[in-house]
């Protein structure tokens, strides 16, 4: 569960559908033995959206290591979109990422001060594996329903087509 979380936010928070989008791809944050933990660290634009997002993996209490992060914007120190460590990479979650970092008007931000924030996501039980699917193929029905007929993106379509989504996930404007 996230900390911090505020429950009546649902499955429309940036919270909620970054915790899915980790929690379906938690097999590939691991490198040597899995995380215990996994930490969401993101900052907000002064547009109140988000412009980068690192995610850290523990294995072992008190050391993090960077496994990606994600940036809107390219600088001199960074290109725009997902960065991977040496040791991880996931198709799966950077897909999602994707979806969720250019449909951002589609989740709610609740919190007044979103320069920067840290989450910490404990390693997912069935129970909460599955309500990710449920939250997820959720938000990419939203993503789709805001979209103009024929005007999918291909992070969307991308993210459609993982594994965890598939299934429930049956929209025939992306076909």
């Amino acid at each position: 569960m996230l900390s911090g979380k505020d429950p009546q936010a649902g499955t429309n928070s940036i919270d909620r559908i970054l915790e899915s989008a980790v929690y379906l791809n938690w097999k590939d944050f691991t490198s040597d033995s899995p995380p215990n933990a996994v930490r969401l660290e993101y900052r907000a634009a002064p547009t109140r959206s988000l412009k980068c997002l690192k995610l850290w993996s523990c294995v072992s209490r008190g050391h993090w290591r960077l496994v990606c992060e994600y940036w809107m914007e390219p600088d001199p120190t960074h290109q725009q979109g997902i960065m991977f460590t040496k040791t991880y990479s996931s198709p799966g979650f950077t897909r999602m990422l994707d979806a969720i970092m250019q449909h951002q008007e589609v989740f709610s931000m609740a919190r007044g001060d979103l320069r920067g924030w840290v989450v910490q996501i404990g390693s997912p039980d069935e129970a909460q594996c599955a309500a990710a699917r449920r939250d997820m193929t959720e938000a990419l029905e939203r993503i789709t329903s805001r979209s103009s007929a024929g005007t999918v993106s291909i992070p969307m379509r991308l993210a459609a087509d993982h594994p965890a989504v598939l299934p429930a996930f049956s929209d025939p404007s992306i076909d």
